[in-house]
């Protein structure tokens, strides 16, 4: 062994960047390295070499990491976590029970609200024009001065809209009346879910039809289309279009042709119907009720573009009043 020192400070950095584990076998290749060097190459040079075979090792795979990873018994503190929570429990039962409860009744409450709002906020989410149909409210002012608003309107309504108000695409009124029906021969029964509804119905919402044409439904009088659901009950496997359903109104009875199946109504919308019935049937059988007290109508309107309210309701004001009977009220 030579008794030539090396710089302390080579060592301090060694033993910085190196693994406790692995110092002694690479110091001490490194040493016999040096002494070979030192019979070759002489003093200077050998430490020389020394300082480079030291400044090598300092490398990924023998740097020591700078911090010391800690394994986290995970298990066993959650096991332990559990002990203490069942013997809390079974020291304090009545305690136990009154917490469990109330909480189990929080989270129960909190997602029924969520499920609420959910569903209300969903209603009518579908329709792919949903930020180009309005619907028409009627504001009603009594001689009192009591204003009150509902979204009835009456059936020439529509037309003075579609003539006086800029923007307007299209125009879909809807009658909602019971139907007294039957098919085929069969016992007569009352559908609550019956409509009368313009030519535009499906242009304007998105229900889907299982058979028939969309754009031709309700375009003739005696026409109908009837849901999966009033299918099923009344005409089963069979395929129901051009076959006839009987409709008795004040009228006498009429023969309803069935155009088109439509898909059963979701629960998120504002609409229920089973049975539609085009507007023209309304409007051969019963037109008396086309007038400005009977009977109520929905009128929905589909814009070219997303209109702004203020200005549509600034156009209503302009006409309502000399067109509109003064008992009818005003319209927004």
């Amino acid at each position: 062994m030579s008794k030539i020192q090396l710089p302390k400070i080579l060592y301090k950095f060694f033993n910085w960047f190196c693994p406790e584990s692995m110092q002694e076998s690479i110091m001490g290749d490194l040493e016999e390295q040096f002494e070979e060097d030192l019979e070759i190459f002489g003093e200077t040079r050998a430490k020389k070499r020394m300082v480079w075979n030291i400044i090598r090792f300092c490398r990924p795979g023998i740097v020591r990491p700078l911090r010391r990873r800690y394994r986290l018994n995970n298990y066993g503190m959650l096991k332990n976590y559990f002990k203490i929570a069942l013997r809390n429990i079974w020291h304090g039962k009545s305690y136990a029970a009154i917490n469990i409860f109330g909480l189990s009744v929080g989270f129960t409450c909190v997602l029924l609200i969520l499920s609420f709002i959910k569903g209300e906020l969903s209603y009518d989410q579908f329709h792919g024009k949903k930020e180009l149909v309005y619907r028409v409210v009627n504001n009603h002012t009594d001689d009192s001065g009591e204003s009150t608003k509902a979204a009835y309107t009456y059936a020439p309504l529509a037309g003075l809209i579609n003539e006086n108000i800029l923007g307007v695409e299209r125009v879909l009124r809807i009658h909602e009346k019971q139907g007294l029906l039957w098919v085929d021969g069969k016992e007569k029964f009352i559908e609550k879910n019956f409509l009368y509804a313009d030519s535009t119905f499906f242009q304007l919402f998105d229900f889907k039809l299982v058979n028939g044409n969309r754009e031709t439904a309700l375009n003739s009088p005696f026409s109908a289309v009837i849901s999966q659901k009033f299918k099923l009950k009344h005409f089963g496997k069979e395929n129901p279009l051009g076959r006839t359903i009987n409709n008795q109104d004040d009228n006498g009875i009429n023969q309803l042709t069935i155009q088109a199946v439509m898909e059963d109504f979701p629960s998120n919308t504002h609409l229920e119907a089973e049975v539609i019935c085009s507007m023209a049937t309304l409007q051969k059988t019963q037109p008396w009720n086309f007038s400005w007290y009977f009977p109520p109508m929905y009128t929905y309107l589909e814009f070219s573009n997303p209109p702004s309210i203020s200005e549509i309701e600034g156009q209503t004001s302009q006409f309502v009043q000399s067109q509109v009977p003064q008992n009818f009220g005003s319209v927004d």
